[in-house]
């Protein structure tokens, strides 16, 4: 059964246990800011303005994948009666 102690120390040779050393893992040098760990984790909670584009047939804009709201078409077909 593996140590903690065995996972940290290197042994070299062939003829058994010349040299032991330790090995030396990456570590940062200073700790990381609240404000810098802080606004990484706020990236993905900014707001998006949803898409538009423009109606092919009154040129005004909508939603993507939507029916017009102005002229009730979707896909080139009335999909919705519209009250001037």
């Amino acid at each position: 059964m593996t140590s903690l102690f065995d996972l940290f120390v290197g042994v070299r040779g062939s003829k058994g246990l010349l040299a032991e050393e330790w090995v030396v893992m990456a570590v940062p040098k200073r700790s990381t800011s609240k404000a810098k760990s802080r606004s990484r984790r706020a990236s993905s909670w900014r707001l998006m303005a949803p898409a538009a584009s423009l109606c092919p047939t009154c040129s005004s804009p909508k939603r993507p994948h939507y029916v017009c709201p102005s002229c009730g078409y979707y896909k080139g077909r009335q999909a919705l009666e519209v009250e001037a």
